[in-house]
């Protein structure tokens, strides 16, 4: 029997990303298998660990377990509250080969070169630094050099990295974690929370961009009460992620039948 090939985008989200994980855990039930991946900052990580073909369990462990925010992970005297060499650690772990290569499923991950100011795709060499570097939220962590060069967040530019699939699969499906709450101004209370707001303003009108090019959009809505850095609900916000997936079970049985 033919299979449709299918590629997946996933955004960027921080610890949101755990609703990438339960939208994968539900593609698996009803027997989609997508063939290549794509992602930027938290769905890069969830990109890479479904394109070794983790466990959804090893997913949710990982995201668990980096518990990056604890203060003894805190760089002090860097661009960044965060000292990155504590992540590179734990992503050791699931990737002892450090290697696009090594994936059992082609991966494209969006970075930012802030050295010379361009959005920049990855899809072969070294896997764990440019993990690393898709995730560097700014301020939050210290950008990572590779070769001379600065890099910081996919986020910055390319979010939602849909771009990098086109022509290699027949159907895409894009999962946008990054969902616009609406606020109150007692919330812009310091330059840092002005920075946030203006940056997650920003992505929201990209990623919402790229829909025309997916068969199938997966984007919680509920996502938008939660913080994209406290690691406390990620339980919940798997669940959030594998629901509204189920509720788009026809339009995603769609995709494979031939």
């Amino acid at each position: 029997m033919h299979h449709t090939s299918i590629g997946i985008a996933l955004s960027g989200g921080g610890i949101k990303g755990a609703a990438h994980v339960g939208a994968l855990q539900f593609f698996r039930e009803i027997g989609i298998q997508p063939k290549v991946y794509s992602g930027s900052s938290a769905g890069a990580i969830i990109g890479a660990l479904a394109a070794a073909d983790y466990s959804t369990e090893d997913m949710l462990y990982f995201l668990k377990s980096m518990n990056i925010f604890k203060v003894s992970n805190f760089a002090w005297g860097k661009p960044g509250f965060i000292n990155t060499d504590k992540f590179e650690a734990s992503l050791r772990q699931f990737f002892p080969d450090d290697s696009f290569e090594a994936l059992k499923y082609p991966l494209y991950v969006s970075v930012t070169d802030i050295t010379n100011g361009f959005s920049k795709v990855v899809h072969s060499g070294p896997l764990i630094k440019i993990l690393m570097a898709s995730s560097a939220y700014p301020v939050v962590f210290s950008p990572i050099e590779i070769d001379g060069i600065m890099y910081s967040d996919g986020a910055i530019l390319n979010n939602f990295p849909v771009e990098p699939l086109l022509g290699k699969c027949q159907k895409i499906i894009g999962i946008n974690v990054h969902r616009r709450k609406e606020i109150n101004n007692a919330e812009i209370s310091s330059s840092y929370k002005l920075f946030r707001r203006a940056y997650d303003i920003g992505i929201h009108y990209s990623n919402f961009k790229k829909y025309k090019y997916c068969d199938v959009v997966i984007a919680p809505d509920d996502l938008k009460k939660f913080s994209t850095l406290r690691t406390q609900h990620t339980d919940e916000i798997f669940q959030i992620g594998y629901q509204t997936a189920l509720e788009q079970k026809d339009e995603l049985l769609k995709l494979i039948q031939v």
